[in-house]
């Protein structure tokens, strides 16, 4: 963000953006590495890319001559912070974002699998499905640039939550109440995919510009380590939450696009209600 500073959510989308993409690259790389070089190997050839690159990236980068550290009177209060209501807003959106994302996400080779036609026929082959997930990789790095960039143009940041949150909302409606026999289903539960993943991603980039906004530059790096904890949080209960429906109640895989788009609900409501466009400065 120090170099896009009239464009942060550009800067935070094409960075992160590298996150989602890195799926999509190396998956099949790592794949082809362990048929041909063997497992362990794998990690030893990648090992060596990565440190590389990241050594490379390390040497090049320099922060801006026109930015100049701010001497911190105080030390850094944490409790100040997870006490803000704007920053409990905040984290509640992205928790709530990723454990639906992941929720789904983590569903998708099966749903897609288990999708039969009127003579009882899978829909969608095996090579189609792989097709669909690598292209939900590329829809996921496009999010990370997309929604981020469309924040810079918004005169609230929050707004392009509120724009996730409903697109992910209609489409979880559509999976849920298209019946699965209709020749549409394919479609939509694709779609619905596509843009889940996408905002999926674009929750991700957006949030460090949002919380530059409310809370100021000079603290960002320690404000959005603490708001990254909501992932962490998110990470364990998305898998969890589509798990214990599918498996744990044995119900069908529809029901867990009800499950998201209540969390999805619930996170456009937060985003509405909690999160204000009013920025306090914290040590």
């Amino acid at each position: 963000m120090l170099w896009f500073k009239d464009n942060k959510g550009l800067g935070t989308g094409l960075a992160v953006a590298g996150f989602g993409l890195a799926k999509m690259i190396f998956s099949p790389i790592m794949m082809r590495l362990q048929t041909s070089v063997g497992l362990w190997q794998m990690f030893i050839v990648l090992a060596i890319v990565f440190a590389v690159m990241m050594l490379i990236g390390s040497v090049l980068i320099r922060k801006p001559l026109d930015w100049h550290e701010k001497p911190l009177k105080n030390k850094f209060n944490p409790v100040q912070l997870v006490k803000n209501t704007n920053f409990i807003g905040i984290w509640l959106m992205f928790y709530l974002n990723i454990t639906a994302g992941l929720a789904i996400i983590s569903q998708e080779k099966d749903i897609l699998a288990g999708l039969t036609n009127t003579n009882n026929v899978a829909v969608f082959s095996v090579g189609a499905i792989a097709t669909v997930v690598s292209i939900d990789a590329f829809f996921n790095a496009a999010g990370r640039i997309g929604f981020a960039t469309l924040s810079d143009r918004l005169l609230d940041r929050n707004t392009v939550y509120r724009v996730i949150f409903a697109i992910s909302l209609v489409m979880s409606l559509l999976a849920y109440f298209l019946p699965n026999t209709s020749g549409l289903m394919p479609i939509v539960l694709v779609a619905a995919f596509f843009l889940i993943n996408a905002g999926y991603g674009g929750g991700f980039s957006a949030l460090p510009p949002l919380l530059a906004d409310r809370f100021g530059m000079h603290a960002i790096s320690k404000i959005h380590g603490i708001a990254l904890t909501a992932w962490a949080a998110a990470g364990l209960s998305g898998n969890q939450l589509a798990s214990f429906i599918v498996h744990g109640l044995n119900m069908d895989y529809q029901i867990v696009f009800v499950a998201i788009a209540v969390l999805y609900a619930i996170a456009f409501l937060v985003s509405m209600v909690v999160v204000k466009p009013t920025q306090t400065l914290i040590n």
